[in-house]
């Protein structure tokens, strides 16, 4: 009998073990499953043209001639047309943030610079003094820098107007808008 009994008791633990297997593999295979769906379901990613900023129309008024100089021919990467759009459209922004800055309206500065710029910037306009900012009649820009990422541009700007100036600006995307982290006047060659 008690040969009897054991063969019994290792038939339930063998029926135990089978059930136990064909649940782990129905787990495994509700898994995957649920994966694959989600796989599909989530398409190819985001859609460009809503991830990234469009590239605002400068106004009349801030339309001071810009010519972009030939890149530096060191550079690895092109720079495309919509970026040279988007950094026009910065550059003369924050030169209008700057004039009006000058006349007393520092709104403006925290959009168009950052970082070392933005204290520079500030720097420039004492509270209740109005500062002469020479008017620009033109502006020369080259790139001679852009990082292969295409998060970093370094800027050659030759301003033309009541006092002839060369800067070189350090510009980053952040937030899907291009920024001035950082200005260094240059001499003029």
């Amino acid at each position: 009998m008690t040969t009897l009994r054991l063969s019994s008791m290792s038939t339930v633990k063998r029926w135990i073990a089978l059930v136990a297997a064909g649940l782990v593999l129905v787990a495994l295979v509700a898994a995957f499953a649920a994966i694959s769906f989600a796989v599909r379901s989530s398409g190819d990613g985001s859609d460009p043209d809503a991830a990234f900023s469009p590239t605002e129309v400068v106004p009349e008024a801030l339309a001071t001639p810009l010519t972009w100089l030939p890149d530096a021919d060191t550079l690895v990467r092109v720079v495309e047309p919509a970026t040279r759009e988007q950094l026009t459209s910065t550059w003369l922004r924050s030169n209008d943030a700057l004039v009006r800055a000058a006349d007393g309206d520092r709104t403006g500065l925290d959009v168009w610079f950052t970082d070392a710029a933005l204290d520079q910037a500030r720097a420039r306009f004492v509270d209740g003094e109005r500062v002469s900012i020479g008017a620009v009649t033109s502006h020369e820009l080259r790139v001679d820098f852009y990082s292969l990422d295409g998060q970093v541009v370094v800027l050659t700007a030759n301003r033309s107007g009541a006092t002839d100036d060369s800067t070189r600006a350090i510009v980053v995307l952040a937030d899907g808008n291009w920024r001035i982290r950082n200005l260094e006047r240059v001499e003029l060659r």
